[in-house]
């Protein structure tokens, strides 16, 4: 038998299996705890990375290396308005939450940004914790974290054209 790994999983089922309480938006009843799921869960990853930059940034003290702490905390700055932001997002518009169906033609849009979020949250943490090769991962981090704020307003405006 095939095992399926959430890599090749349709948007809703990997969301669903990454994220508890993800149940998707086709039920009327359930958009608000969805889409709270999901922002919930984009912004602990987000949160979680504050924590290493914090790390990060007592490792710098300890070490005498001051030079790099004004990019981490600017980082780390840049990051809770991130989180903020994503708990604070909102559909933006109660006819999301209100339309009676929401047919795939519409939900599926949304789900491939939802699982974009999703996934970009999570690489960002890996693009800090990782090897750098190139010496320049701050840099990688905060394009990681503008392409995240691109994504939202995406999906904001996507969620908005549903009538």
């Amino acid at each position: 038998m095939h095992e399926q790994h959430p890599q090749n999983l349709p948007w809703l089922d990997r969301l669903t299996a990454h994220i508890p309480g993800y149940g998707g938006y086709q039920v009327r009843g359930h958009r608000r705890a969805a889409e709270r799921a999901l922002r919930d869960a984009i912004a602990t990853r987000l949160d979680r990375l504050k924590i290493h930059i914090d790390e990060s940034i007592r490792s710098c003290v300890d070490r005498g290396a001051l030079t790099e702490i004004n990019a981490l905390e600017r980082l780390q700055r840049h990051m809770g308005r991130l989180a903020e932001r994503v708990r604070a997002a909102g559909s933006g518009t109660d006819h999301f939450y209100s339309t009676e169906e929401l047919g795939a033609d519409k939900a599926n849009p949304i789900y491939a940004l939802d699982l974009v979020l999703f996934e970009k949250a999570d690489t960002v943490a890996r693009v800090f914790d990782g090897f750098d090769s190139s010496h320049d991962r701050l840099a990688h981090v905060e394009e990681c974290l503008n392409d995240i704020g691109k994504t939202l307003d995406e999906r904001a405006l996507l969620i908005q054209g549903i009538r």
